[in-house]
């Protein structure tokens, strides 16, 4: 038994106080981080895609040749605002010849009503009744004929007058003249288009979201548009300009059923990067709070309820309570306990750290 004693304490307990006392002469290795002022952010991104309506063409609503043009590519218009007219000599020239048939029409019929009112006074006690009365027939037939001439008449010039006034070729959307396609000597038809304008709601991206983070946004939030580019992101900011009511039902490249929400975004600048159909990474910051204390969540451990770090005090990890705040993917926000300047040990579940416990930084 003895022997058996002996034995124990030489193979067992001597080893276990040797490493005791090794690990006592030599601290530990960690990693620390030190505390200073960071913005706390939480966001998650969405690809999205630059909007198939960014922009219209104009057309002229009548065929004929250019007059004038009045307005430049580059150029900003309004809703309304003329681009160009058309040569309408012709038409008002037609117009002026439909008048004039209409008031000679008019000068007959008058004559017309004067050879009635005679007829009519030679009527009464006339014995020729019956022949006074075809006569009178045959005065109000040519009279309905002329009236019927000036009503065709009169349509004739309301529809050349529309078309006069279509003649002058507007812009039916806000925005800016990218493409003219005309100057004054072009000959036009319906099918040519005139003018290509970025309207007013050009460049917004739309971007369907998971209904997972759909409350966590707003009309109004800002946000980052990042266009993945060989050498380096090219990054624009933007806030988002409407969210759909509708969910919809989507496939993701994996095969699995997703429920989305399509979000416009409307950029802060204009640049020729927004081309239709052109992909962006949307980044969406869901909270974002400046000069905040921010730990690796690895660092955080719990003891009796409370929420504890180890800060690197001389050389010594000292275990500190602390009360946390919002918890990010892999940092939480410390509320009170530490200070600015602090040195938190990392991992706090280090094989071997304690309370007390000797340690030197890491060379990394």
């Amino acid at each position: 038994m003895k022997k058996f004693v002996k034995y124990f304490l030489a193979v067992v307990v001597l080893p276990a106080v040797l490493l005791f006392v090794i690990l006592g002469a030599h601290p530990m290795v960690v990693e620390v981080v030190t505390i200073e002022p960071t913005t706390a952010q939480n966001y998650f991104v969405e690809r999205g895609q630059v909007r198939n309506e960014r922009s219209v063409n104009v057309f002229s609503l009548v065929g004929g040749e250019i007059y004038r043009v009045y307005v430049r590519e580059g150029q900003t218009v309004n809703a309304g605002q003329a681009i160009a007219v058309v040569d309408s000599s012709s038409l008002v020239h037609e117009m002026e010849i439909i008048k004039m048939n209409n008031e000679a029409a008019l000068v007959q019929i008058e004559h017309l009503q004067e050879d009635e009112r005679i007829v009519r006074n030679r009527f009464r006690g006339d014995a020729n009744a019956n022949i006074r009365r075809s006569e009178l027939n045959a005065i109000s037939a040519r009279m309905q004929n002329y009236q019927s001439q000036i009503d065709i008449g009169d349509v004739q010039i309301a529809h050349i007058e529309s078309m006069i006034s279509d003649s002058v070729i507007r812009s039916h959307v806000s925005g800016t003249i990218s493409h003219l396609y005309i100057d004054d000597a072009n000959i036009v038809d319906l099918t040519m288009p005139i003018a290509e304008i970025r309207t007013e709601t050009d460049n917004l991206i739309e971007v369907f979201v998971s209904t997972f983070y759909i409350d966590e946004i707003n009309i109004g939030d800002s946000v980052e548009m990042i266009f993945t580019r060989h050498h380096e992101d090219i990054v624009y900011t933007g806030s988002i300009h409407s969210i759909d009511n509708r969910v919809e039902v989507m496939m993701s490249v994996l095969g699995v059923e997703e429920h989305r929400v399509a979000v416009n975004i409307r950029p802060d600048t204009i640049s020729n990067i927004f081309q239709y159909g052109f992909d962006v990474d949307v980044r969406f910051v869901t909270y974002s709070s400046e000069n905040r204390m921010l730990v690796p969540r690895t660092a955080v451990f719990e003891e009796n309820g409370d929420s504890m770090l180890y800060l690197f005090v001389d050389g010594i990890a000292v275990a500190t309570p602390v009360e946390l705040g919002t918890s990010f993917r892999t940092d939480v926000i410390v509320e009170s306990g530490i200070a600015f300047d602090d040195t938190v040990i990392r991992n706090a579940r280090q094989d071997g750290l304690s309370d007390g416990a000797r340690v030197v930084l890491s060379d990394d």
